[in-house]
């Protein structure tokens, strides 16, 4: 690609000619190696996982390195590119001072993240508590970090020239229009996918392309569409001879049809737009429109008056994606989304709340905040309530940098905002180079629609938009020209024409004392910046590396807790491989927490082995599975606190008691416990596990339980728990709380729920406060009571509570249907079954399922005339359900035996005389 725009002589470096040939080709290879850092941490779902990290930061060290062995040296970098230099090195020495020890600083002493240690039980005179409250997640948001800086700095080396910036750009768009392309063909075949037999690992996100979430697929995409805008503009104000070597056309349309790669460009602009519009991304599409009112505003050449075709164009384009949408049948779901741009509905949105709720955590942590990417864990202490999610992120990046870095990191923040802002606005409104006022639009766009998306999201927290973001602001700030200011200009202009005339005034002693080097220029310098970049890099990769290390340890380490599965010598194998990677990276909280956890099985192994090989008879007799779930510590727990006539005890409970105390395997789980205190003080799985164990051995667990109780998530194993504890604690309401909110989410627990609560509840109270409001948990609950004498009653409350529930919850006419049909068909009632089917068939005659479900009630009716009719179309709407194709067999065979029936039945009335 050529333009006809003159380079910038003033910011190429100075080569000797018999080096230049092998430091261009160096420095090429630094670019190549910078853009597949981009493609892997954009193709890599985003750069999420730490092996794409790890990757990523492996390109940007190969690229740094070439840039310092085989780039210019230069004593001085352009004012801007080294003030916003600073802001980055103090934003990452702010995170290193977190992971200092507190004994390094006194005043951390009085900080909230101490005060909040001590609160939840970390010993105050461990040595390992530092001023982060999670320091692996600090370690980790550093080396995320880590690849912005590093991509700043590169950007800012490599991409001094009109050739090498147009190539940035041309890149980003291309990996841009390649997401839209997958996220098409994602749409379209496998929208819950990530890649062809790759699930989505974040069930709860839509995803986009190769991004988990589409919010932040839409960053990226409008990022990427910004930056070919900014080619095509670079491209149409080329010479115009080379316009004509295409197809010769003339006129206000020429810049678009007048060669292929003008049109391909277009194209790949209308592909951009189309991909943000398909990403149904709401915050995507407002801080997109929000960044392209700016750069409007901003995006004038210098000497050139504003043109009005290309806002034309604009409305054009974005005419014709409106009705590519539509014809491909993507308008009504556009349309929805729109719709949720509602008022109303944006004031009903959660995040909102949680803002609300975060505030007392951001007073807490004040003045150096919880620590870098701790805010998933800093807020939890200050909920009012439990939420029905967890909130890893504060889907506000100013509140989150306010909790996690207090105030210097906001300071930072802002200040960097106005210098990258301040440069790009140079090159969109004053520059006259035709690369460089293309790199500008990306850049400002870039910064602006992320600065503006950071008020309800989280989009730079993936590397894959920071990386891109870094590279473009750093191109950006190395492309502003060190001007002189325009009064001194003046001056010594007018002092140049005073030594014409006069040639005594030329004498050295006369002329004005020549401006000196910045001294921020020199001191981060780019060779000072790329030792700190090296360094950074390597220590990144380090930590990335160990990440990877570990989560794979994690992943071949892995055990359902609901079998006895590994036996006792593989746990014991599985715990002396964790307990090596613990040593390689003793801060890796998730490692301490597995090793809890295989401890524990262990311990439950050992009593599981005794109970399979004991003698006593009723051991034997017992199902392999119900012995396993006998040694769980909920089983326990249940046994020690059941005070019902006809429990343990008191001498057997003690026994219990001791025999918990003394093991071995439970002792070790209980020291681990404490240590994880002072990796992550506010981990509720922690304190839960902390709370059950002491139950269940006879230590204090009030204390703990109340730790738990107050970082309670909706997380079905939390709330299982933390009922249990509130059970034995005799708390009715905190019990009703937990198990309705785990019932709420999860059902595989009713039926110990229902036995335990039978102990505290009476029948009625368990079926009006005990049921959420899923009418599936009643009615499974009555289902599960239908094999047990006496509860016939309990179940008919249990049915009238599901239809109560289906009624009130249930809008859709064939569902609402569906449901009573199947409660009714569980108290028996076919007769009401079958009309409730019938309607809902009348609302939805194309529902195989329904077909099934009436051909079935017909069926145990005795009506296998009507049986075989539903069933029959239920088979002909799913002709693969092999289901539906035996139950159709099953009613055909019942009809015939029917109507042979009948026909003797004729016959013989016949043959009997009158």
């Amino acid at each position: 690609m050529s333009f006809s725009a003159k380079s910038n002589r003033r910011s190429e470096p100075q080569i000797a000619p018999n080096s230049q040939w092998v430091s261009l080709r160096i420095l090429d290879a630094a670019r190549l190696l910078l853009i597949a850092a981009i493609f892997v941490a954009v193709w890599g779902i985003g750069g999420y996982y730490p092996t794409a990290r790890f990757v990523t930061l492996a390109l940007l060290s190969a690229a740094a390195a070439l840039v310092f062995l085989g780039g210019p040296k230069v004593e001085t970098s352009p004012r801007n590119l080294a003030a916003l230099s600073l802001i980055i090195v103090s934003g990452l020495l702010l995170g290193l001072i977190q992971l200092m020890p507190q004994s390094a600083f006194s005043l951390m002493e009085w900080s909230g993240v101490r005060d909040m240690q001590i609160r939840f039980g970390a010993d105050p005179s461990d040595a390992g508590l530092t001023q982060s409250l999670v320091p692996w997640m600090t370690q980790s948001w550093l080396a995320m970090a880590v690849i912005g800086f590093a991509a700043f700095f590169l950007g800012s080396q490599l991409f001094n020239d009109d050739r090498s910036r147009i190539f940035l750009l041309v890149s980003i768009a291309i990996c841009g229009v390649g997401q839209v392309l997958w996220g098409i063909a994602q749409l379209t075949t496998y929208p819950d996918m990530i890649f062809y037999g790759v699930e989505n690992p974040s069930p709860g996100s839509v995803p986009f392309g190769t991004f988990l979430n589409r919010n932040h697929a839409a960053d990226f995409i409008a990022v990427a569409l910004a930056c070919s805008l900014g080619v095509f503009r670079a491209r149409s104000l080329s010479k115009a001879q080379q316009w004509r070597t295409g197809y010769g056309v003339t006129g206000q349309i020429q810049s678009m049809i007048a060669s292929p790669l003008t049109l391909a460009i277009s194209l790949g602009v209308l592909c951009l737009m189309l991909g943000l519009a398909l990403s149904m991304s709401r915050g995507g599409w407002v801080s997109a429109f929000v960044a392209a009112c700016v750069v409007s505003l901003c995006w004038k050449r210098a000497g050139k008056k504003r043109r009005v075709m290309p806002v034309i164009a604009a409305i054009i384009a974005t005419t014709v994606v409106f009705f590519s949408l539509q014809l491909f049948g993507f308008g009504d779901q556009i349309s929805n989304r729109v719709d949720d741009l509602d008022v109303e509905k944006v004031i009903a949105d959660p995040r909102f709340d949680h803002w609300a709720e975060a505030i007392p955590a951001v007073q807490h942590f004040l003045p150096l905040g919880s620590g870098m990417g701790t805010y998933g864990y800093a807020y939890l202490p200050f909920e009012p309530e439990p939420e029905s999610r967890w909130f890893t992120h504060a889907h506000n990046q100013y509140l989150e940098v306010l909790v996690e870095a207090g105030l210097p990191g906001i300071i930072l923040v802002f200040l960097g905002l106005y210098v990258a802002l301040h440069s790009c606005l140079s090159l969109c409104s004053n520059e006259r180079s035709v690369s460089k006022q293309a790199l500008g639009v990306a850049a400002m766009s870039a910064i602006v629609l992320h600065a503006f998306h950071a008020l309800t999201d989280f989009g730079l927290m993936m590397p894959g938009n920071l990386i891109v973001l870094a590279a473009l602001v750093g191109a950006a700030c190395a492309a502003v020209d060190k001007r002189t200011p325009r009064k001194k200009r003046q001056l010594r202009s007018v002092t140049a024409a005073t030594a014409e005339s006069d040639p005594a005034s030329s004498d050295p002693a006369t002329k004005l004392p020549s401006k000196g080097l910045p001294p921020l220029g020199r001191l981060l310098s780019p060779t000072t910046m790329g030792v700190i970049v090296l360094l950074a890099l390597c220590a990144a990769l380090w930590q990335q590396g160990r990440h990877v290390s570990s989560t794979r340890v994690l992943k071949r380490t892995s055990f359902a807790m609901q079998t006895p599965s590994p036996t006792t010598q593989v746990s014991q194998e599985k715990i002396a491989a964790l307990r090596g990677e613990l040593q390689r990276w003793p801060a890796f909280e998730p490692v301490q927490r597995r090793i809890i956890r295989l401890e524990t099985h262990h311990a439950r192994r050992q009593v599981y082995d005794q109970i399979r090989t004991s003698e006593d008879p009723d051991a034997q007799q017992l199902d392999a599975i119900v012995a396993w779930n006998s040694t769980s510590l909920q089983v326990v727990i249940a046994r020690l606190f059941d005070d019902s006539p006809g429990s343990a005890d008191e001498n057997t409970k003690q026994q219990i008691r001791d025999q918990m105390k003394n093991s071995a395997q439970l002792r070790e789980a209980w020291d681990g416990l404490q240590n994880s205190l002072v990796l992550n003080p506010i981990q509720p799985r922690t304190h839960l596990q902390i709370a059950l164990l002491a139950a269940a051995t006879g230590r204090s667990w009030r204390e703990p339980f109340d730790r738990s109780m107050k970082l309670s998530v909706v997380n079905t194993d939390q709330t299982l728990g933390n009922g249990l504890l509130a059970w034995a604690a005799n708390d009715k309401q905190s019990m009703i709380q937990q198990w309705k909110q785990n019932l709420s989410t999860n059902t595989d627990s009713i039926e110990l729920i229902y036995q335990l609560a039978k102990v505290r509840l009476n029948e009625d109270a368990i079926v009006k406060d005990l049921m959420p409001k899923r009418w599936v948990v009643p009615f499974r609950l009555s289902q599960l009571l239908r094999q047990q004498e006496g509860t016939d009653e309990v179940r008919e409350k249990l049915l009238r509570r599901s239809e109560e529930i289906a009624e009130a919850s249930i809008a859709e006419p064939s569902s609402l249907y569906k449901t009573l049909g199947m409660i009714a068909t569980a108290r028996d009632d076919l007769s009401a079954a079958s009309e409730h089917y019938d309607k809902a068939i009348k609302s939805n005659p194309g529902n195989a399922h329904l077909r099934h479900l009436a051909a079935v009630a017909l069926y145990r009716q005795g009506d296998a005339k009507h049986a075989v009719q539903q069933a029959r179309r239920a088979k002909d709407l799913e002709p693969k359900n092999a289901e539906y194709r035996k139950f159709f067999q099953q009613a055909t065979k019942l009809h015939r035996q029917q109507y042979s029936n009948s026909q003797l039945l004729n016959d013989s009335s016949r043959s009997q005389p009158e």
